[in-house]
């Protein structure tokens, strides 16, 4: 590993990808080409409670029980992962360096001076980065990514994994995959985002992620503690149900009543809407050329609420549509028979991770 513990990895063409969120563990596999993919293999396991605790992995026996079963259910015969820690556990900075030097000479230099950027020791802490390219303003110079993570946080990730006898080829962060995700969504985009102004906005079950896209590059990224699970103990506490999981169930299924419909999801879409509003002004009143956008895309597990885009868009004011990273994508007959193509859209993070397989 040299100086630099390099917790990214680097890629490789025989790799899933394994979306371990605060409620499930989703498997992806991706073959093909950029622009011809095909989808290989698809599942998703429920966690209990308690494995998974302020984003971090807190009981990796029952990760690693859920990542057996997804791996058994998908069919897939891989056994390298990628894998992604949250955006809340990493320490990133944009740092100037002299355009002359070498990536070994990058790497040396970082090893070296870390601790001056990194507010723990440097002994527990992976370090990574990442060549931006040069610095506008001073070409002799290039601006390169340093991303680092407290190692206690990637280790219990690996080791949940190979508790299920998967090894871990690349550890990404959960921000970066939703961005390298956001490229596939371009056929959803006006002009296919060319000239215009996207938020792509991925409403977890406890966290929502905005990345604004201006010419399909991320110009914007901001963070909130807000997600569906809102939604499923509203559903819970109206139904009385005893779990959870019983509530997400009935919610997928549109077994709603109309009372619900017309009254307790509108109010969760409100609060949607609310919170992409807030985000968007802090993007606006942190950019001196934007002060609109054209389209709202929503993801994640909380797109699959039925018509959650028509209620948000209602109060939002903005055109709002469901993103779907795997639009016209194949599939094979494992993957569809686990619902891959329903699930589609709640699968961002999964989809960023597999694509780093190829490039």
């Amino acid at each position: 590993m040299g100086i630099i513990d390099r917790f990214f990895g680097r890629e490789s063409r025989e790799l899933m990808a394994l979306d371990i969120s605060s409620t499930r563990v989703k498997l992806l596999a991706l073959s093909g080409e950029p622009g011809r993919y095909q989808i290989e293999a698809y599942a998703s396991e429920n966690l209990p409670a308690g494995a998974i605790a302020d984003n971090q992995v807190a009981e990796p026996e029952l990760v690693g029980q859920a990542v057996t079963r997804a791996v058994q259910r998908s069919g897939t015969r891989l056994r390298q992962a990628a894998v992604a820690v949250s955006g809340s556990a990493v320490i990133s900075k944009i740092i100037d360096m002299p355009a002359t030097l070498s990536e070994d000479e990058i790497e040396q230099q970082i090893g070296f001076e870390a601790d001056q950027y990194i507010p723990y020791p440097i002994e527990e802490v992976s370090l990574d980065f990442q060549v931006l390219g040069p610095n506008e303003q001073d070409p002799d110079m290039n601006r390169v990514l340093l991303a680092a993570c407290r190692r206690d946080t990637v280790e219990m990730r690996l080791a949940a994994l190979e508790s299920a006898g998967v090894q871990v080829r690349v550890v990404d962060v959960e921000g970066y995959a939703l961005q390298n995700a956001c490229q596939l969504l371009a056929p959803q985009m006006p002009d296919e985002g060319m000239g215009r102004t996207v938020a792509v906005v991925d409403v977890g079950a406890n966290n929502t992620v905005m990345n604004v896209l201006h010419d399909m590059e991320t110009v914007y990224a901001r963070e909130q503690a807000f997600g569906g699970r809102q939604l499923v103990d509203d559903i819970q506490r109206h139904y009385g149900l005893e779990s959870a999981d019983e509530a997400l169930a009935k919610l997928r299924a549109g077994e709603l009543d109309k009372d619900f419909l017309e009254t307790t999801l509108p109010m969760f879409a409100d609060q949607i809407a609310q919170q992409i509003d807030r985000s968007l002004q802090f993007f606006f009143s942190a950019s001196t050329q934007h002060d609109s956008v054209d389209r709202v895309l929503l993801t994640g597990g909380t797109a699959l609420v039925p018509d959650i885009d028509k209620l948000v868009e209602h109060t939002l004011d903005i055109p709002v549509a469901i993103g779907n990273p795997l639009a016209g994508m194949r599939a094979s007959n494992a993957a569809r028979r686990n619902r891959v193509e329903a699930e589609a859209p709640a699968l961002m993070v999964a989809t960023g991770l597999a694509l780093r397989a190829f490039h």
